[in-house]
């Protein structure tokens, strides 16, 4: 997925992903839009912060117990859904 550079938008909701694999979306630099909601996602890599064009981040309905302090980082980000998962705790700002 990564030498799709030019793509704005990835909807993998609904779907039975485990590992959303470091590597995947970083090189997407014009990625406006990531939908991985719905799935068995028990972490994001670190790595997703590094795509400060992304605006809508919608994590929801997964199994994710905590967010990597990277996505504090994420300047652009405008909507982040993170409901219907095992959150202990958020990153510190």
């Amino acid at each position: 997925l990564g030498n799709l550079a030019s793509l704005e938008e990835l909807h993998l909701s609904k779907n039975r992903l485990r590992v959303l694999p470091t590597g995947s979306v970083e090189n997407m630099t014009d990625l406006q839009i990531l939908d991985v909601s719905h799935n068995f996602l028990t972490k994001i890599p670190k790595s997703i912060g590094l795509n400060h064009y992304l605006k809508n981040l919608l994590l929801g309905c997964n199994q994710i117990e905590e967010l990597p302090r990277t996505t504090i980082a994420m300047t652009g980000l405008q909507r982040l859904d993170v409901s219907g998962n095992q959150l202990t705790r958020l990153p510190e700002i």
